[in-house]
């Protein structure tokens, strides 16, 4: 069920490498001011509004079967607390991922061979350890892991990381170049305001220049 789960589950990891790629450009011009000003405010302001609005459904979901008065403390409380519907939990990635984009968008400016040690460390830390930390022997060593157990949110940022790096080395697998230019990846671009692109070809991606000509 894990494994389904997680295959099912590709939106928001194709939407932080596709948002990396992008962001991360150092040819994009990304002052502090323009981050502070303009995304992480839409971002809050987005966050709000869809707490807001399930809020709202739960409260209509309950009606009758606690006060008025207690279930609009209890919404208020839970958007004081930061206790949002489970699965606006990805809001919560992008946040990290925009407010260290002063640091990735250095790392991105790095050259190749740290680029690569920096991806590799990565990697290693925040997905192959987290995943070995199930299975034996590893499993055994929880004690040591923990000093070098990297959080979700850290793990994100080395997401969008990779997005950057991918699109500057593409794939030269037939069947990934086709899979990083499939429209469903672009419609996981905030570019289209989560819409579908315009109609017609896709000739490029994010990811990739673009598609094989022989697929």
């Amino acid at each position: 069920a894990a494994f389904y789960g997680g295959v099912g589950r590709w939106a928001v990891p194709a939407f932080l490498l596709c948002s990396g790629a992008l962001m991360n450009d150092p040819d994009r011009d990304l002052p502090l001011k323009k981050l502070f000003s303009k995304y992480v405010p839409r971002l809050a302001l987005s966050l709000c509004v869809w707490t807001a609005f399930y809020e709202f459904v739960r409260i209509c979901g309950n009606w009758g079967a606690m006060p008025l008065s207690e279930q609009l403390l209890s919404a208020a409380k839970n958007c004081l607390h930061g206790a949002t519907y489970y699965h606006l939990y990805y809001f919560f990635f992008v946040f990290a991922l925009y407010l260290a984009l002063p640091l990735t968008r250095l790392a991105a400016r790095a050259p190749e061979a740290e680029l690569r040690y920096i991806l590799a460390i990565w990697l290693f830390l925040g997905i192959v350890v987290r995943f070995l930390q199930y299975f034996w022997p590893v499993s055994r060593m929880a004690g040591f892991l923990h000093y070098y157990h990297m959080p979700e949110t850290m793990v994100c940022l080395g997401v969008g990381l990779l997005g950057f790096w991918l699109r500057q080395h593409p794939p030269r697998s037939c069947f990934l170049r086709c899979c990083c230019s499939s429209p469903a990846l672009r419609w996981s671009f905030p570019a289209h305001g989560g819409a579908a692109p315009p109609p017609g070809p896709w000739t490029s991606s994010i990811l990739t220049p673009s598609v094989c000509s022989r697929c």
